[in-house]
């Protein structure tokens, strides 16, 4: 027979992995602060370049074919998309991190 005398095992563990991830989100959050604007963009378009490429590298190897162009306009939309965004937190007035 056992008995709870409080949450358990996995409710813990979550607890965990819930603080170890804020402290790793503060911690890329102060890292990112302390860089210039020109880096912030060269990591933003690196970012979008790998985003692309999975998208096209994911789409070319499909079982069905559903047409290259109909693949690369798919995968131009979500960059183009995501950049928008991305664009819009930069130029805001606000804290973006006050959004997440």
């Amino acid at each position: 027979m056992s008995t709870r005398t409080g949450s358990s095992f996995y409710d813990d563990m979550w607890d965990e992995f819930l603080v170890v991830a804020k402290d790793f989100v503060d911690d890329v959050v102060d890292w990112m602060q302390g860089l210039s604007d020109l880096e912030q963009l060269m990591g933003l378009c690196i970012f979008i370049l790998i985003l692309f490429l999975l998208t096209l590298s994911n789409s070319a190897n499909r079982d069905k074919d559903p047409g290259r162009a109909r693949s690369f306009v798919g995968a131009f939309m979500l960059v183009v998309t995501f950049s928008f965004v991305a664009g819009l937190m930069i130029d805001t007035p606000y804290d973006p991190r006050n959004f997440l």
